[in-house]
C-alpha cells in the first residue's frame, strides 16, 4: 500500500492512504487529515528587508506580503551616524493603483545610533517597544525610512511576524 501526502497552507498534512483496492483499474484511497506544525506556527522569525549604508536620503523597502500575520515586530538598527533625523513609517499599498499610504508613524524620530523596536498590530505589545502603531497588518505593506536632515546613516531594518 502506498502512501501519499499532500500539504495544505504549509500547515497541515492531508495523508492519503492506498486501501489497496482497484476500481475498474484505478487506485481507491480513504483519507485522513494529520495535523503538523508549520514553519511560523507558534514562533516568529526574524528577517531583515531592508540594508542601507551610509544614506541620506529617505529608504523604502521592499514591498512585505503578510500572509496571515495579524502584527509585525519591525527592528532598526542604527550603526552609524550622527546628528541623525530618521522617521520610521509604516505603509500599507493600494493595490490597485500601487500608492502607498503611511498608517503608523514614528512621533519621537532616531536622532542616533542604536536598536530601536516598534511594533504594528491590534494590540500593542506593551513595554520594551519604542511605538505601538495599532491596527491590523495589511496584506501588502512596507517600512519606509525618513531622513529629515542630510546626515548620512547606516542602519538594517528587520521585520518579526505575530500570528
Amino acid at each position: 500500500m502506498a502512501n501519499l501526502f499532500e500539504t495544505v497552507a504549509g500547515r497541515f498534512k492531508r495523508l492519503w492512504v492506498d486501501t489497496g483496492v482497484t476500481d475498474g483499474g484505478l487506485s481507491v484511497y480513504s483519507t485522513g487529515v494529520a495535523i503538523s506544525s508549520g514553519p511560523n506556527e507558534g514562533n516568529t522569525t526574524t528577517e531583515t528587508i531592508l540594508t542601507v549604508a551610509a544614506q541620506t536620503t529617505t529608504q523604502n523597502s521592499p514591498d512585505e506580503n503578510n500572509e496571515d500575520a495579524v502584527g509585525a515586530y519591525i527592528y532598526l538598527d542604527v550603526t552609524a551616524g550622527a546628528t541623525l533625523d530618521l522617521v520610521l513609517e509604516v505603509q500599507i499599498k493600494d493595490e490597485i493603483n500601487d500608492d502607498y499610504y503611511s498608517v503608523g508613524v514614528d512621533t519621537t524620530g532616531v536622532v542616533g545610533t542604536g536598536n530601536f523596536a516598534f511594533y504594528f498590530g491590534p494590540v500593542g505589545p506593551g513595554a520594551g517597544v519604542r511605538e505601538n502603531f495599532v491596527g491590523r497588518l495589511p496584506r501588502e505593506w512596507r517600512v519606509r525610512v525618513v531622513h529629515n536632515n542630510v546626515n548620512a546613516a547606516t542602519y538594517t531594518v528587520s521585520i518579526a511576524y505575530t500570528r
